[in-house]
């Protein structure tokens, strides 16, 4: 994937707004002497977080000859870790496309979900797309953990029982000083769908 695709700002994900009481909230002590930077891409967003960006290694779910496979759907999460909150405003193109408003500063985090498979001693098996799960995390070449903001996804933390899974939410908390607003892009946590298969020998 080239880098400059993920410079496009005008990207359509769906995103919804909701109270998540399972999520706690941290302090959101930001600065606001400082100039109030303005992005028009979640590649600018994400470096602004501190995060060095590299462009996503693509990884192969080839790796498996399955013998015999089950598909699944798990719904939802286990645990959420977040990053800090930060305030920034956005551009016109990409506001829109998050279904915020241009140029309004906006408290924001990342948020890190991830949801434990019990595979009951089948091997777990990715092959499936999630369409319907976050953004999907991928690992830069200097093993970093990065977005890829384009695709929909998750990536495998740990193969075992359970096996951990972790896909990435942007999370918009409030307007800075005004309104709370608790927007997930792209989408609530509990809405997450985790495709996946089980290679059995049944």
């Amino acid at each position: 994937m080239k880098k400059q695709l993920l410079l496009i700002s005008g990207i359509m994900l769906f995103s919804c707004a909701n109270e998540d009481d399972n999520i706690k909230k941290h302090s959101t002590s930001v600065e606001s002497s400082s100039p109030i930077p303005i992005v028009g891409s979640f590649k600018e967003l994400y470096e602004l977080s501190g995060i060095k960006f590299e462009e996503p290694i693509q990884q192969s779910s080839d790796d498996i000859i399955p013998y015999k496979l089950q598909d699944y759907t798990a719904i939802g999460y286990t645990r959420i870790t977040e990053s800090r909150y930060m305030i920034t405003m956005f551009e016109p193109v990409f506001a829109d496309a998050i279904g915020l408003v241009p140029y309004t500063t906006y408290v924001y985090n990342w948020l890190f979900v991830e949801k434990d498979i019990n595979t009951n001693g089948a091997r777990f098996y990715r092959g499936k797309t999630s369409p319907k799960c976050g953004m999907t995390p991928v690992m830069s070449d200097d093993y970093q953990e990065i977005t890829d903001f384009l695709n929909r996804g998750y990536r495998i933390l740990d193969e075992g029982n359970p096996t951990i899974l972790r896909t990435h939410i942007f999370y918009v908390l409030s307007i800075y000083n005004g309104a709370q607003l608790n927007k997930y892009v792209p989408c609530l946590p509990e809405d997450l769908q985790w495709n996946y298969y089980l290679l059995t020998n049944d």
